[in-house]
């Protein structure tokens, strides 16, 4: 049963993530990829310090989580930058925003528990 829910939630991430990706795209330009990976980073923080059985915790972070965030997305975003030193910036600004935001989600899901 747990496969089947992962599975479930990682096609609900995947949707989710179509839809959060061409909104920020309208709203600030050809960033959405950043944008729900930073989301999805501090979400996987949350979810790291909240005190979930392993099955929910897999539904969430494996399932949802893997979909709604794609590390290959956020590596094709970074290689068709237009020059390398903007793939060198937006990988490292990326991979800078994505910790802190998981870090920040930590603590705000052990201020919740």
């Amino acid at each position: 049963m747990i496969y089947v829910a992962t599975v479930v939630a990682g096609g609900l991430g995947a949707v989710v993530r179509l839809i959060a990706s061409a909104m920020a795209d309208q709203t600030l330009g050809r960033s959405g990829t950043i944008v729900v990976n930073t989301a999805g980073s501090f979400l996987a923080g949350v979810a790291a310090s909240l005190a979930m059985t392993t099955g929910v915790a897999d539904i969430v972070a494996v399932g949802f989580l893997g979909g709604f965030t794609t590390f290959s997305t956020w590596l094709l975003d970074a290689l068709t930058q237009p020059a390398a030193r903007q793939s060198a910036r937006y990988a490292i600004g990326s991979m800078a925003v994505g910790l802190a935001a998981a870090a920040l989600g930590m603590a705000a899901g052990a201020i919740a528990a």
